[in-house]
Formats: structure tokens, sequence, C-alpha cells
């Protein structure tokens, strides 16, 4: 059952339905409203806005229905490791490098200025305190003068490391790091979480824990057999228990996060996602322009060419907002296309459901389930800021797939029909 509830709620169309239409339900809740500042209240219920939410959505569910079933009939493959003992040696040089990387690059970010960041930041995450003075100083992380933004940007690589490691819950490569598993991803769960202590990050964190129980509940296959099948209760309670300690501990981090970047009494999940919703509304009412893609994927673009020294004048759009321009995809989708933001949403649509086929098609694929993972990243991101309209995302999602691709490559794996696989796996053994 567990099973079932958990591949439903992240399943893309039902995910990206509730992040999207959920912010809609604080301005009719007091709790709620009271914890998120009253911000959509003090803006009122746009049913306008509200039917522009259901537009996207609709047209989201759509695209990924239409990509999935399209050519749901293709023969499912599984891939056979070739040689496993060089390959699972590849796979622990290359998680590790990307974890120390992404940690080191966060550790030399808030060192170089000799310091004691790390002691302060350690002590007040301990104790609940805010740290905001500590974030955003010179000798900070959020920004610092002595490190560049790009070296500060590294830092995500943990976060891929972690994903990566989640993909090889699928089988043959769970089989293949057999007991190692469940320790190597508490380590890198770990190291994620003080890299995400030491930059503030809060999502990155709680995003982590998250998948690590989609992945326990949908992803994970799990071998049938007799002494499995009786200790099938005792096995589920387990499975839920460590589901309810990795879930509360996601959710204690994230709470201690926010509150080092949060400088007011309100709830910070709540109260951006009532402003996404107030100022997705003051952008239909007073909007002027758009972005023609700016403020979704041509951002990190941007950055990009500034970097190249390519000057690049992008269409800007106007409006005013409450609070500042803090939007979620909603009001990034409006921005960029008007009214035919649902282009914006039907096009990540089509994305997710080409991914899931593929995932169908070929289970045991990493750089199939990496895409994954990193597409339910970015939605769960979706009632704020999105996750992709910054570059650090972009980089760990081109060195996790690159490096899912090194591993699925035929020097180390070869593609079989399943139940090929399935023989070749018994001759094996």
């Amino acid at each position: 059952m567990l099973k079932k509830i958990a591949a439903l709620f992240f399943l893309p169309p039902v995910l990206i339905a509730f992040i999207s239409l959920a912010p809609f339900a604080i301005y009719w809740n007091e709790y709620l409203s009271a914890k998120a500042l009253d911000i959509s209240r003090t803006i009122g219920f746009d049913t306008s806005a509200f039917g522009y939410a259901c537009l996207c959505v609709g047209a989201f569910s759509l695209a990924y229905f239409f990509v999935f079933f399209r050519r749901r009939h293709e023969e499912r493959r599984q891939i056979v490791l070739h040689r496993p003992q060089q390959t699972r040696r590849l796979i622990f040089r290359v998680v590790v490098v990307l974890a120390v990387m992404g940690l080191a690059a966060t550790v030399a970010t808030v060192t170089v200025a000799g310091s004691g960041f790390i002691t302060e930041m350690a002590g007040r995450f301990r104790a609940g305190e805010e740290a905001t003075d500590l974030l955003y100083s010179p000798e900070g992380y959020i920004r610092s003068e002595y490190v560049s933004g790009l070296i500060r940007m590294l830092g995500g690589l943990s976060n891929a490391s972690v994903l990566i490691w989640l993909s090889m819950a699928a089988l043959p490569w769970r089989d293949l790091l057999k007991k190692i598993y469940w320790p190597g991803l508490g380590v890198l769960l770990t190291v994620n979480l003080v890299r995400g202590v030491l930059g503030g990050d809060r999502g990155p964190a709680l995003v982590a824990f998250l998948l690590t129980a989609y992945v326990i509940l949908a992803q994970t296959q799990n071998k049938p057999t007799k002494l499995a099948h009786r200790n099938r209760p005792l096995r589920t309670i387990g499975i839920a228990l460590g589901l309810v300690i990795i879930v509360g501990t996601g959710l204690w981090a994230y709470i201690r996060l926010d509150k080092l970047r949060n400088t007011g009494e309100y709830n910070t999940m709540l109260y951006y996602s009532d402003m996404g919703v107030a100022n997705l509304s003051l952008e239909m009412k007073t909007g002027e322009g758009m972005g023609y893609g700016y403020y979704t994927f041509g951002g990190p673009l941007s950055l990009v060419f500034r970097y190249l020294g390519i000057s690049v004048a992008w269409p800007q759009f106007t409006a005013a907002y409450i609070g500042g321009p803090y939007l979620n995809l909603l009001g990034d989708a409006f921005a960029d296309f008007g009214i035919y933001g649902f282009i914006i949403y039907g096009f990540l649509g089509m994305l997710s459901g080409w991914v899931h086929r593929n995932i169908c098609v070929s289970p045991s694929r990493l750089g199939w389930r990496v895409a994954h993972l990193h597409l339910l990243w970015a939605f769960a991101s979706a009632f704020t800021v999105p996750i992709f309209t910054g570059i650090q995302y972009w980089i760990g999602l081109f060195v996790a797939l690159a490096i899912s691709l090194l591993l699925d490559a035929r020097g180390n794996t070869h593609a079989a029909p399943a139940v090929k696989a399935q023989r070749e796996e018994k001759v094996r053994a």
C-alpha cells in the first residue's frame, strides 16, 4: 500500500498538480494563512490565476501521458554488468570525488577569509538560531568576496552524488554494491547535510531525504523468497519505521536550515507558496512585456553568457509585486509567455513522460533514473523559485548524467531483453 501511495504521489502529473494548486488553499485556511503572513489575503483570491494554474497543470498532464503512452509496447530491456569488479571500483571513485568536491568547494569558500565561520554556523545550527548575518557577510557563503560564484556553485555536486547513489537502487546495481549500499547512502546524506549547513541550503537537504524515502518505496526491487514472505509483517514494520526516521530527519534538517536563513516568525514554505499565488495575481493584472524564456530556462544561460563575456539583451517583464518579485513556476511561466505560459508546463510534461517511458523500457539504465530524480527535485521546488532557474542545478545535472552514462557504457554493461538478462544472471550465480 505504501509503495502504491508513493508511486502515485511522485507520479509527475500528480506531483506538479499538488505543488501548483495546493498553495491556493492557503487563502481559505486561517491557520495556514496566518503562518504565511496573510499575503494572498491582502490581494484577494483570484479565480483567473487559479484557472491559469489549472490550465498549466492540464497541459503538463496531457503532454506527459501523450508521450508516455505513445510507444508503450516497446520491449522491456535490462543491462547485464560486463565487468562487475571494475565497475564497482569506478562507482566508488566517482561518487566519492563528487561528494568531496561539493563539500570542499563550500568549505574553501567559508574558510578562505580565515574567520571562524564553520564553528559559528555549526553552533547556531545546533541551537536553532538565525545566522543571516554570517551567510550574507563578505566572509560568508552566499555573498563571499573571496571565492568566485562558479566555485560556490560546485557545492551542488554533493547533492548530485546522492542522486547517483539513489539511482543505483535498481537491479543489477543494487546487487553489485551489496551491503555497502545503505551505509554508503547514509554517509552521502550526512555529507550533503553538512554542506547544506555551511551553505544555508534548505531545499536540497530536504529533497535528498524525501527522494530517499521514495526510492525505498518505489524503486528498490525485492527478490521474492520464502524467508522474505514469512517475515513480511516484520519487514513492513521495519520499512515503515525507517521511512519515518528518514522523512523526520529531512524535516528536522529543513527546519533547522530554515532557521539559519529565516529572519521572521513565519513558515518559509507557506510564506513563499502564498506569495507566489499573490504575485501571480498581480502579474496577470499589472504585467507588461514578456521574458520569452528568461525567467525559466534563460536565467542560467544569461550567467553563462556573462562568464563568456557575451553581451545579450534579454526581453524583460515588468509588474507590480508584493514583498518583491518572488515568483513560483506559475509566475515565471506567465512572465515568459503570458497566458501562454502553459507551453512551459507542456514542455516539462513531455520531457518527464519521455524519461519515465524510457525507465519502463530500460529500468536498469542509470542515465534515465538520474534524469528522473533530477526532474522530481525540480518539480518539488515549483512552489517557490524553481531550482532549475539557477545554474547550480544544471552543473549537478550535467555531471551526474555524464557519470551515469559512463557507468552505463558498453565497456561496463550490455543491454539485453529482460528475460534473457534474468537467465544470464542465473548462469553467473
